[in-house]
């Protein structure tokens, strides 16, 4: 479906044989998971892992306010405090969700991704975020 659609496609699958596929965008790595059970999915849910060097909770509420797409921090269950790498930088997930499960087309999946892509080109206006030109494993 992405490849028809004029995006790159990487097929992974994950440990519990679910499928992953890894795309670019303009050098930006981002990642869809098929949600719900085979062959009957209910979603595409579309991610963009990246790290920020400010506050990622008010870097996230930001973009929150102004895009299509849903950025979330991380934290750590047990302490509450961020995640974050080796560098300090802080670890912020964007993510949209397209569902399948009122019946879908192909125009629609289409529009919901080139929406999606403008949200992930997005990222280039941020000097404080680092994407991924590859996904970490």
């Amino acid at each position: 479906m992405l490849e028809d659609l004029g995006y790159t496609a990487e097929v992974h699958e994950d440990d519990e044989h679910c499928c992953l596929l890894r795309s670019r965008s303009e050098g930006i790595a981002w990642q869809a998971d098929l949600v719900g059970q085979p062959p009957f999915h209910s979603g595409l849910r579309l991610k963009l892992p990246l790290l920020v060097s400010c506050n990622p909770l008010t870097w996230a509420n930001d973009w929150n306010r102004t895009r299509f797409s849903q950025a979330l921090a991380y934290t750590d269950a047990d302490t509450g405090h961020f995640l974050r790498d080796e560098d300090g930088l802080a670890w912020v997930n964007v993510e949209s969700l397209i569902l399948f499960e009122s019946g879908v087309t192909a125009a629609h999946v289409a529009a919901s991704l080139n929406r999606w892509v403008e949200d992930v080109l997005h990222v280039h206006s941020f000097p404080e975020v680092t994407y991924f030109e590859e996904l970490p494993q």
